[in-house]
């Protein structure tokens, strides 16, 4: 070998080959299984809470934004905020409501006015007018149904069981809280002493 080189030869398959059908028809089936896997993680990807207004808004009357109830947010509040007072120690608090509040929306109103006049033989005329009144669709405000009124949870009666309730003073101070706090008379707050 004087001074030549040996140089590999590769063989290619050319660009009409069956090697490189076959080469195309793998990679499409690898991209449609993509696809396949893909749509169905999109499927199953949780919906954000930017979509809010596909959501009816009564439902969003009778919870909170962390999906608990109004009873639940507001024993849990009164609770805290009891078992602050001097002596009372661990509070627990149960609600009987009324009702859990109620929200009003804005909805676009439609009325439609339909009059029409009949004259018999006799020469008599007869005016009839028509309303109806729909209410359609609720109106949106930025990403949410626009709240016009927001009514509070009305309380109908309340249990208060504390570790201090035994102590006549702590029992005082715990009814006069509650009923200052939800504007109720004493008839209807019950403080009794944990066993």
């Amino acid at each position: 070998m004087s001074g030549e080189t040996v140089k590999e030869k590769k063989r290619y398959l050319p660009l009409g080959g069956s090697g490189n059908k076959i080469q195309t028809y793998l990679k499409s089936r690898w991209a449609l299984a993509c696809l396949a896997v893909l749509g169905i993680i999109l499927l199953m990807w949780p919906v954000s809470s930017s979509r809010q207004g596909t959501t009816k808004p009564e439902q969003s009357a009778l919870s909170s934004g962390k999906g608990t109830s109004v009873k639940a947010d507001m024993e849990r509040e009164l609770a805290g905020i009891l078992s602050q007072i001097e002596g009372a120690g661990q509070v627990e608090v149960s609600l009987t409501l009324v009702s859990e509040g109620v929200n009003s929306y804005a909805v676009n109103t439609k009325e439609q006015k339909t009059s029409s006049e009949e004259t018999d033989k006799d020469g008599g005329v007869r005016k009839t007018t028509d309303t109806n009144t729909s209410q359609d669709l609720v109106v949106m405000g930025s990403q949410s149904p626009l709240l016009v009124e927001k009514k509070a949870p009305q309380v109908k009666g309340v249990l208060v069981v504390a570790d201090g309730a035994a102590n006549p003073a702590v029992k005082e101070q715990i009814t006069r809280a509650v009923e200052t706090l939800l504007d109720l008379p004493a008839t209807r707050v019950l403080v009794l002493p944990r066993e």
